[in-house]
């Protein structure tokens, strides 16, 4: 009861008070309205003109809604008070037009009031009665919500079912890579041990074909004056050289069969049986006659294979013959050449356009000799192509012919073994980091220096 009095008193004071502040003009017959709600979307604020109709709020963000009522403009001060059934409490008031924002806002269903507050405290008929209903999209209800949770759950087992077929998947390529890698280490080693044993058998004819090739020394006894720079591509060589004494005559033979590696090799120990049955076995002296029967007995040798076109590889050679009593020389070769240096001069003696063994028939298919006498200080030099083939030197060309008859003119003055050095030396200079792409091979001698040796 006190509390009552004290309101009324309240609103007395209030009205009374205003009367003098707000003096206003008369506007009869006009009530308060509800303009516009103003309410949080997605998409920003949406704002809606109301009717008396339930206003139906449909949006994900119900946290903010405003409503915007007008009041009527009257000669006397009125009091007002609204609320929001469903979220204050108590009524609020107010005494001129405005907005009323409230947060937080929840689905279900509102009533925003707004009535006049009379003088004496009673509270006159409503003027704004607006019903309000908010509800959510379908994707933001409980519906949605069940079938969010389903789906994710079901991704879940599906992610799960997904990434253990993957494991086992991987687990699988996993034993697969190392039963594989296993097979690979087998095979791996079963080659090594192959290739060990083909590298040991080589090495044994590497032996072979060394101990077919003359000894140095024997070498120095009938041209002291020489050397021979002998390089394999690989472990054995398909060039060869050879030096023999019979009749006074010494014979010295620079070869380079078709191929390296093991098949020139092969065919190397065919040219040492050869070059010795020839020589000192059916007495042939002239150069171009020996030429002819190792040639007729390669032939002969594959006569069988002869439409076997592996088979058809020979020999390129070049053969000095050096009469010790006529002070002379006979040189026959095919494909190679003989370079003789004399007063500084070098000249080149070409050996016919041949190979050993693979001659066809007619005129111009038997071999040259080449004579000419020797004189004191003449050097002659017999080679493979191996040397001037080789490629290296700052651009990655080959050495080439024109630069070794220059190198062979520099230092065919200093002493044998010297040479030696320095044309090994030029060779590793040469190919840098490039690999040796064939045999090489290359022999020099001074022919008369036994003679000199003998004299003194």
């Amino acid at each position: 009861m006190k509390n009552d009095i004290l309101k009324l008193f309240r609103l007395c004071v209030l009205g009374f008070s205003l009367s003098f502040v707000f003096p206003g003009s008369c506007y009869s017959g006009e009530t308060a309205r509800l303009q516009t709600i103003s309410f949080l979307t997605s998409d920003g604020m949406e704002t809606r003109v109301v009717s008396n109709e339930t206003e139906y709020i449909k949006t994900a963000k119900t946290n903010l809604i405003s409503f915007e009522y007008v009041l009527p403009p009257t000669e006397q001060v009125k009091v007002y008070e609204y609320m929001l059934e469903g979220v204050d409490k108590e009524w609020t008031w107010t005494l001129e037009s405005g907005n009323v924002i409230y947060s937080n806002i929840r689905k279900g269903d509102y009533v925003f009031r707004l009535r006049e507050i009379a003088r004496s405290g009673d509270s006159r008929p409503e003027h704004i009665h607006q019903q309000l209903r908010v509800v959510l999209p379908l994707w933001n209800s409980n519906i949605a919500l069940f079938f969010y949770l389903l789906f994710f759950f079901g991704g879940l087992v599906f992610f799960i079912h997904y990434r253990t077929k993957s494991l086992i998947l991987a687990n699988q390529m996993l034993r697969e890579k190392e039963q594989k890698s296993i097979e690979v280490a087998e095979q791996r080693e079963e080659l090594a041990i192959k290739n060990r044993n083909i590298t040991d058998s080589i090495r044994y004819a590497q032996k072979i074909q060394e101990s077919l090739l003359p000894e140095n020394r024997y070498f120095k006894t009938l041209l002291p004056e020489s050397f021979v720079l002998f390089r394999p591509k690989d472990i054995v060589s398909g060039d060869f050289y050879w030096i023999s004494e019979a009749y006074d005559k010494i014979f010295v033979v620079s070869a380079d069969c078709t191929g390296h590696g093991v098949p020139g090799a092969l065919m190397s120990m065919i040219g040492f049986e050869l070059l010795a049955r020839v020589i000192q076995e059916k007495a042939k002296e002239h150069p171009s006659e020996i030429l002819e029967i190792i040639s007729n007995g390669i032939e002969s040798t594959f006569s069988r294979n002869v439409q076997d076109p592996l088979l058809k590889d020979g020999i390129d050679i070049g053969l000095v013959m050096i009469d010790k009593n006529k002070r002379e020389a006979e040189f026959s070769g095919g494909f190679n050449t003989m370079y003789l240096i004399r007063d500084d001069r070098l000249t080149e003696i070409k050996g016919d356009r041949l190979t050993v063994g693979t001659r066809e028939s007619g005129p111009d298919t038997n071999f040259r000799n080449h004579f000419f006498k020797l004189e004191e200080n003449d050097r002659i030099y017999l080679f493979s192509d191996g040397y001037p083939d080789q490629f290296g030197g700052p651009k990655g060309k080959k050495f080439m012919y024109r630069r070794f008859k220059h190198l062979l003119l520099t230092i065919h003055k200093k002493p044998m073994d010297e040479q030696l050095r320095l044309l090994d030396e030029t060779l590793v200079s040469w190919m840098g980091g490039i690999s040796q792409i064939d045999d090489i091979q290359v022999i020099g001698f001074q022919p008369l220096a036994l003679l000199k040796k003998l004299k003194t």
